[in-house]
């Protein structure tokens, strides 16, 4: 990001605030959030996020906003794990991994890290993961 880029950034961030400090609304909080969103600051865009949220529980824009960060924030994690497994595979980048994609409901692909897990660290926690794994996907089949 350039020098100019970031200096709009944190005007525009700034003029959000004070939006949102004289007016507070959902639409308010939405433009914060997609401020942060836009400066790459998924933390922030949850926080803000949470706070209207608390205000405002209904509200669909920040609902939406809320569960696009939380997939973003997610995704970025995976790409980074899978890129530490890569680099150094261990039992609890293994562990983390599989916990995220059952919690991401990609429980094929959960199975197939925990098969891997195991075949690189023989640890028999990961025959419990891809157990579970398997388990979580037959359940949502059959839901």
């Amino acid at each position: 990001m350039s020098l100019l880029e970031r200096c709009l950034s944190r005007s525009r961030l700034r003029d959000a605030r004070q939006r949102l400090a004289s007016e507070p609304s959902p639409q308010s909080y939405a433009a914060l959030a997609e401020e942060h969103a836009r400066a790459g600051d998924m933390e922030s865009v949850l926080q803000v996020c949470d706070e209207g949220l608390e205000l405002y529980p209904d509200d669909p824009g920040l609902e939406r906003l809320a569960t696009r960060a939380r997939q973003l924030t997610q995704e970025g994690r995976l790409r980074e794990l899978s890129r530490e497994i890569r680099e150094a595979p261990r039992p609890a980048l293994y562990r983390e991994m599989c916990d995220l994609l059952i919690d991401t409901h990609r429980y094929r692909r959960a199975e197939e890290v925990a098969a891997d897990w195991y075949r690189q660290c023989d640890d028999p926690a990961a025959l419990l993961t891809q157990a579970r794994a398997c388990g979580e996907r037959f359940f949502a089949d059959r839901g």
